[in-house]
């Protein structure tokens, strides 16, 4: 059967699972959830994900295709979380320049779907949170997003590709989602977070903030219309490869499916 007629959920699904899996093993040994400290390097981190993909989104007119996707924003969250936690609100990050180039629906869809995808796990991560007196109302929004409407939110996005099935290259859309979560790896493992002094001149409310900066050495292209440096289109070759067609999809888990 060809791959359109199994649907471009279907084609992601496979497409993406080496990539899936890699992260599920990153958050397995990271220890972001085993304490208060991990929790928030947690958010910092990828709220600096969320905030770039966002941006991204934001330049493809994300709206054009997705239609609910002001309702879909979900980087305020983690800063609220971040707050609410005692820490202060983060300034945007320097850009990976990891995300794909932006040229098209292609990109949209394949960036939004690690991003929506990574809302499926979050009511396990929060009963894993639970000892530490975080919750969808104390420090957990970002994780709890959707609440008891995240089933139908994720049916609601796997429609919204399904619909554009017909017009776009399923292989660009995979693409891009690999790309996508090749950024997230960078930011939960590579990306420094760092806190700013507090005697930092600032003009804003967050003169001490925290925030992800991009590691010494690393290729840097300003703004969203990046294209992805040799180094990490060599890096998503190596380790973000599609699977054999033999491999069975990826699952839902706490980061995306």
């Amino acid at each position: 059967m060809s791959q359109r007629a199994h649907g471009l959920h279907h084609h992601l699904r496979f497409a993406t699972a080496a990539a899936h899996s890699n992260l599920e093993r990153t958050l397995a040994t990271r220890g972001y959830f085993d304490t208060r400290d991990g929790y928030i390097d947690y958010l910092r981190r990828f709220h600096a994900f969320h905030d770039e993909a966002e941006r991204f989104l934001d330049a493809g007119r994300a709206g054009q295709f997705i239609p609910d996707w002001e309702e879909r924003r979900r980087a305020y969250l983690a800063r609220i979380d971040l707050q609410t936690l005692g820490e202060s609100a983060p300034l945007p990050a320097a850009p990976s320049g990891l995300l794909p180039r932006l040229s098209g629906v292609e990109q949209v869809l394949g960036v939004a779907y690690v991003l929506e995808g990574s809302t499926l796990g979050g009511a396990f991560l929060l009963k894993q949170l639970a000892p530490l007196g975080i919750s969808a109302s104390h420090g957990g929004s970002y994780l709890a997003s959707y609440g008891n409407e995240r089933g139908k939110m994720w049916q609601k996005f796997l429609a919204t590709l399904e619909e554009a099935h017909s017009h776009v290259q399923a292989a660009a859309v995979a693409s891009a989602a690999l790309r996508a979560f090749n950024a997230a790896r960078y930011f939960l493992t590579e990306a420094s977070c760092v806190r700013a002094a507090p005697n930092v001149a600032s003009t804003s409310s967050a003169a001490m903030t925290s925030t992800c900066a991009i590691m010494p050495g690393r290729a840097m292209t300003p703004g969203v219309e990046v294209a992805t440096s040799v180094v990490a289109a060599s890096a998503a070759a190596a380790d973000l490869a599609p699977p054999a067609a033999d491999q069975p999809p990826a699952r839902a888990c706490s980061m995306v499916a």
